[in-house]
């Protein structure tokens, strides 16, 4: 019996992220709309985000330029989220913040269905 792409997603996900993940905080912003004033009031959101460890990147890679000392790569799933993540958004992880400087979405197709998760690059912001 073939799975579903959800149950492919959940297996796949588990792997990665189970025991090893853990949740960072990442910023949203969202806009209201105020129709008696006809303003956008940006607003932040944190939301709570399963991914892995933050992962260094290999010396080879390191250019100064697209990928600086000490930068990291966080994955995370895609299912679940209410935003998708963007370059300058803020990461919380263990009292470090970071801010990502870019964002890949990697899909995984499964019987014409598809999985994905974010591979964020993010650089320390202080």
């Amino acid at each position: 019996m073939a799975l579903s792409a959800s149950a492919f997603a959940a297996r796949l996900t588990s792997k990665i992220f189970t025991p090893h993940g853990r949740d960072i905080v990442i910023a949203s912003a969202a806009n209201s709309y105020d129709p008696a004033t006809g303003t956008n009031t940006p607003t932040l959101t944190n939301q709570t985000v399963r991914a892995t460890p933050p992962l260094a990147y290999e010396r080879k890679y390191v250019d100064g330029n697209t990928i600086k000392d000490g930068d990291v790569q966080y994955i995370f799933q895609a299912s679940g989220l209410s935003f998708t993540p963007a370059q300058g958004q803020k990461i919380t992880d263990e009292g470090r913040v970071y801010r990502i400087v870019s964002v890949k979405t990697d899909t995984y197709d499964y019987l014409g269905e598809s999985a994905a998760v974010y591979t964020v690059q993010a650089r320390g912001d202080g």
